[in-house]
Parts: structure tokens; C-alpha cells; sequence
């Protein structure tokens, strides 16, 4: 007999699952790099950029994978190469070959998540389709914040446990979304639709600009917080589940954006919100470099996981606003996080090699996200009104 889901029960279990597995392998495989073959700061970076070289090239053309193999299909796929990704981990023994597993995560990543956007808003109105990308993003984050700690914790019991159970969990969620299953295409609820009264097109067209440049700022921070931190941790002494609990703080923080942002529409097309978000991010990592206890590191990585939380559902908000949303756009967004997701740990990884320090890379994110607020305040326009008298 065959398994039958609806299009939202199926986007939100397997969401879970792969935002499990994603942030899991993503943190552990520095962290077992750093521990257990003696990398540095360098080597680190590589791996950083290792994971969304490929996710960059085909994120882009995930429109194209799109039609050739279905979301089902480009989602299952995902899901297999992700848990290939996971279960090779236990198999590297020298530097180099960590590279290998880096590079099919990226691949998964750039099948599996515009095949999720896709599928989210396909037969969907403009509503139903915000709705469903809230709600996927938040059992998503509800996976990762699970993975991190869950993952610290199986890393401190034993350093292969976490990819074997995360090669586990993404060949359930690949067999999950086998086309061969047949599944209902059931619509996201609308519920109360919040519209933005008379909000003009080169306004959106601004907007847009405005969270791409955000987005790319926190990705670069957070991603070079999380491939190179084990620098830092390893003189610390932070591992196993305290290093996981500091990511599950950062996805936290994203967590309480999406809702408070779903239930608060204040933020929406307001530049001082996005732009003051930012700059908090931008003090937290400063503090972050500089802290010396465990609750101020906590404390930093809730603040940046909250702006991420911000700056990701803008560009995707704004970008669905503009016009539409599929799986090409899908795959142009991600592309673009990937490509400073990758940028942040490379560059960061050389920032210590000249440096010595092991959280100089944190001060230079800062930096970057201080410049891309001064760009932005260059992209908006004089104050002035629109049909609906809302002012920019």
C-alpha cells in the first residue's frame, strides 16, 4: 500500500529532517577536521568554500533539474546525496579527502532546497505561498536547532556517531519524497492575508536589493563563525555539546525571528528595522570576538541568529513580492547565499593565516556588515511618499 501525504505535512517532516542533517554535518565535519586530523585555519576555510562551490553552479540551474526530474524527484535526490555526504565522513583519514564530503553536501544543498520552493508555491496564490514558506522555514530552523545540540552531544560520545545518525536520517527523508509515493497536492491555508497597501514597483525592486545585500552579510558572519570557530574552540576548550548548544542559540534566535516576524508585520518594507537588525548582528559578532565567557558567546550568537532569521525571510519575501516565486528564483537566491556562505570561511580562513588571531575572521564579518549597511543606506531613496502615503 502506498504512503499518501499532503504537500505541507510532507515539506514540513522532511524540512525537519534535512535541516537536522544539513546544520549537523556542516558544524561537525570542522569540528572533526580540527580535532581529530589537526587542520588549520586555512584548511578550515577551504572546507567552507568546498561546501557551496558546486551549491553555487547548481542552484543556479535548478529550474532546469526541475524539468527534467520533478520536485519529488530533485528532493529525493537531495536527501540520497546528503546521506552519501554523511556516511563518507567516518571513511576520511587525511585532509584533503574531507573536501569530498564538503562538496556533497553543497550538491544536496542546490538540489534540495529550490526543489522545496518550487514545490511550495506551486498551484499556490501569492498568500498560500508566503504562508507555506514561513512554515517550512520554521520546522527547518525547529530541525537545525535540534541538530546542533543533538549532534554536539553524539560528537562528544563519540566523533562518527553524528554523521552516521545524520546518514540515517536523510535516507529517511530521501525515501519520504520518492516520486514513487503518491501524495495529495493540498493547498497551504491563506490565513488572514496582510497586504501592503499600494507598495510601488520600484519601491519592491529597492527592497529587494536591500535583503540580498543583508542576507549575503549575515550568511558570510555565520558561516565563518561556524567552519572556523573550531580555531578558536579547540584553545577553549569548547566541544561536544557546549560547541553544539552554541549553534542551537543561533538557530534559536532565527526561530524567534520567523515567528515574531509571522505574527509582526511592522517590519515589512520598513528600512530602519532591516538596517537596525543588522547593525546589532554587526555588534554581537564584535562582542563575540572578544568574549570570555560561555553565556557572552551565547548571548552573541542568539542577537546574529536572530538577524539571519530577518535578513533570509526579507530576500525571500521581497523577492516573492517583486514577481512570483519558482523554483528558478529559488535557485538564484540560494546560489547567492551559497556564494557568500563559501566567500566568508575562505576569507576568513586567510584572515588567520596573516593574523595568527583565531577570531580576527569575526571582526572582519562585522566590518563587511557595516559596509553593506552604508550601501544599502545609499540604495534607498529620499524620503518621500507613495500612493498610499506610507513613507520609505
Amino acid at each position: 500500500m502506498r504512503v499518501v501525504f499532503q504537500r505541507p505535512q510532507l515539506i514540513l517532516t522532511t524540512g525537519f529532517l534535512t535541516g537536522f542533517v544539513f546544520v549537523a554535518v556542516q558544524m561537525c565535519i570542522p569540528l572533526y577536521a580540527k580535532e581529530r586530523l589537526g587542520v588549520g585555519g586555512m584548511m578550515l576555510g577551504v572546507y567552507g568554500l568546498s561546501f557551496n562551490l558546486l551549491l553555487v553552479f547548481l542552484a543556479l540551474a535548478a529550474d532546469r533539474i526541475r524539468r527534467g526530474i520533478g520536485f519529488r524527484g530533485a528532493m529525493a535526490l537531495g536527501g540520497a546525496v546528503l546521506a552519501a555526504a554523511s556516511f563518507l565522513v567516518p571513511w576520511v583519514r587525511r585532509p584533503l579527502w574531507v573536501i569530498a564530503p564538503c562538496l556533497l553536501w553543497g550538491v544536496a544543498h542546490a538540489l534540495y532546497v529550490p526543489a522545496v520552493l518550487g514545490a511550495n508555491a506551486e498551484g499556490q496564490t501569492p498568500e498560500q505561498i508566503k504562508r507555506g514558506a514561513v512554515w517550512s522555514m520554521i520546522w527547518a530552523i525547529l530541525g537545525q536547532t535540534a541538530g546542533s545540540a543533538v549532534a554536539g552531544r553524539l560528537y562528544e560520545i563519540r566523533p562518527m556517531a553524528p554523521f552516521l545518525a545524520c546518514g540515517a536520517l536523510a535516507t529517511v527523508a530521501a525515501l519520504l519524497t520518492l516520486p514513487r509515493q503518491a501524495m495529495k497536492i493540498a493547498p497551504w491555508r491563506a490565513g488572514a492575508p496582510h497586504r501592503d497597501h499600494a507598495v510601488s514597483l520600484g519601491r519592491k525592486r529597492t527592497f529587494v536589493r536591500l535583503a540580498f545585500l543583508a542576507n549575503f552579510g549575515l550568511c558570510v558572519s555565520v558561516l565563518t563563525v561556524m567552519v572556523l570557530l573550531p580555531e578558536h574552540a579547540q584553545t577553549a576548550s569548547l566541544t561536544g555539546l557546549k560547541y553544539g548548544a552554541l549553534f542551537s542559540i543561533l538557530m534559536l534566535g532565527a526561530l524567534t525571528s520567523h515567528v515574531s516576524l509571522a505574527l509582526w508585520h511592522g517590519w515589512h518594507y520598513s528600512a530602519r528595522f532591516l538596517i537596525g537588525v543588522q547593525a546589532a548582528a554587526a555588534a554581537a559578532l564584535i562582542w563575540f570576538s572578544c568574549a570570555e565567557s560561555y553565556s557572552q558567546l551565547c548571548a552573541s550568537q542568539y542577537v546574529i541568529g536572530y538577524a539571519l532569521g530577518l535578513t533570509y525571510l526579507s530576500s525571500v519575501y521581497y523577492g516573492m513580492e517583486l514577481g512570483g516565486w519558482n523554483t528558478g528564483h529559488g535557485g538564484r537566491h540560494e546560489a547567492v547565499v551559497g556564494a557568500a556562505m563559501g566567500l566568508g570561511p575562505f576569507l576568513g580562513g586567510a584572515v588567520i593565516a596573516l593574523s595568527g588571531h583565531p577570531r580576527a575572521p569575526f571582526l572582519a564579518a562585522a566590518g563587511l556588515i557595516f559596509l553593506l549597511i552604508l550601501m544599502q543606506v545609499r540604495l534607498l531613496p529620499r524620503p518621500s511618499r507613495d500612493e498610499g502615503g506610507n513613507k520609505y
